[in-house]
């Protein structure tokens, strides 16, 4: 099918893209007509492998048969049915599948291990031929619909960019909606941070902290992708964005150990034009990273993501700026410090002892350590704490943020959507 052989496509010019940059091949002429060969060598082994893992079930699936359902029908009306020849087929049977209850076997998945949960759903990493993949399974109910998870996907496959999850496909099976992402990360980057601090003084320390340090610019870069695109996310916290290393390979073509995406999009908005973007209809949040205007329920527009992304960006450095021992450990004090007297954790409760914080413990070493190589303009340490201002007027928009750290970014921030990697299997 040409959605199959899209997929296999994309995959071997992206091994074949790596191969040349390793060995420095740079004539554009040789270059191309080396990938070229390459590309048709590994589309024959990717082929060989496939035959002798598919079944005979697959090939005899009509597309009469796979867009005859209601459902399918609704994801044609909402755009998200791709023509063959560009929609990823994971499946053998197109980009979004139902499953019937006993042909829950033919799943063409096997899952490794849980990444994570929340009330309604179950992210678990899996493997699809050779791809792993994160499986974003959601328990639907009266509560939440099918047609409200799938809003989601809608966002993801507009969204095309480096620093956001790749959405794969879809399958329906029973009550449950399966989102498939790429990639599978590792860590949320709370656990990251975490994992950071406790590594002070180990080998991995320092690659950590400079990909902290380089983090703050491909966040930066990837909200002002939303924006201009006209998405607010609205749920911007650690635990919504992802980490994972970088393959051997592509650390030593980039120099890059850690790459972050930004993932669920379950809550975000996308308008027709910026205009629209002012609003003040009921929305759910975090309460923990949520800006004043959200929590009041009042006009809320792209400032209340870059006050989450503020409240992000103060855990980054106190991260950054963190030894285990808890007299050292910034993360922890930053912890402590913010809860009032009411036991209220919320970043818009502690603004003024959030703030003294960073001028104290953070401000003048930040700027000593990475503004003076040159990394970051000598701007950006005064911006964080207008990230987290209480009026929204006075926070800065997106494009200041990424003008700011635009030398920081990593090497693949321009680069589009994430190619995919054939993945090892897990360590058992």
């Amino acid at each position: 099918m040409k959605g199959e052989t899209a997929f296999k496509l994309a995959l071997a010019q992206d091994l074949s893209a790596k191969i040349c940059r390793a060995f420095g091949f740079q004539d554009p002429k040789h270059k191309k007509k080396l990938e070229a060969e390459i590309v048709g060598h590994l589309q024959r082994l990717i082929d060989t492998a496939g035959r002798s893992h598919s079944g005979a079930t697959v090939a005899s699936i009509t597309s009469t048969e796979v867009f005859s359902s209601e459902w399918l029908e609704y994801l044609r009306s909402r755009g998200l049915i791709l023509d063959p020849s560009n929609e990823l087929d994971w499946s053998g049977r197109g980009q979004h599948v139902e499953y019937a209850a006993k042909d829950e076997k033919d799943i063409p998945l096997i899952t490794e291990k849980t990444l994570g949960y929340s009330a309604t759903a179950l992210v678990e990493s899996v493997m699809c031929r050779r791809i792993r993949l994160a499986r974003k399974r959601i328990r639907c109910s009266k509560r939440l619909s099918k047609e409200d998870a799938i809003t989601e996907v809608e966002h993801l496959q507009r969204l095309h960019h480096s620093h956001v999850v790749r959405v794969v496909g879809t399958y329906t099976l029973k009550r449950d909606l399966a989102i498939l992402l790429y990639p599978a990360a590792d860590w949320n980057l709370e656990e990251f941070m975490d994992d950071t601090v406790e590594e002070y003084g180990g080998n991995e320390w320092k690659p950590r902290a400079q990909a902290l340090a380089s983090f703050f610019a491909c966040l930066s870069n990837t909200i002002q992708f939303l924006h201009r695109n006209n998405v607010k996310h609205m749920d911007i916290k650690p635990k919504n964005i992802l980490v994972r290393p970088i393959d051997l390979l592509d650390s030593v073509v980039f120099g890059d150990k850690y790459k972050v995406y930004i993932a669920d999009f379950g809550i975000a908005r996308a308008y027709q034009s910026a205009a629209e973007v002012e609003t003040d209809s009921p929305t759910s949040f975090t309460r923990t990273y949520a800006a004043p205007e959200v929590m009041h329920q009042d006009t809320r527009g792209f400032s209340a993501d870059i006050f989450s992304l503020g409240c992000v960006f103060m855990e980054m450095m106190a991260a950054v700026h963190s030894q285990p021992p808890p007299q050292l450990n910034q993360r922890l004090q930053l912890q402590n410090l913010r809860s009032d007297a009411d036991g209220d954790t919320s970043y818009y409760a502690n603004i003024e002892a959030i703030r003294g914080w960073y001028v104290a413990n953070v401000q003048t070493r930040w700027n000593e350590e990475l503004m003076t190589v040159g990394l970051f303009s000598d701007g950006f340490g005064m911006l964080l704490p207008r990230m987290i201002n209480e009026l929204p007027k006075s926070r800065p928009g997106a494009q200041e943020l990424a003008v700011c750290t635009r030398r920081a970014h990593c090497s693949r921030c321009y680069d589009g959507p994430e190619p995919f990697e054939v993945a090892k299997p897990l360590s058992t």
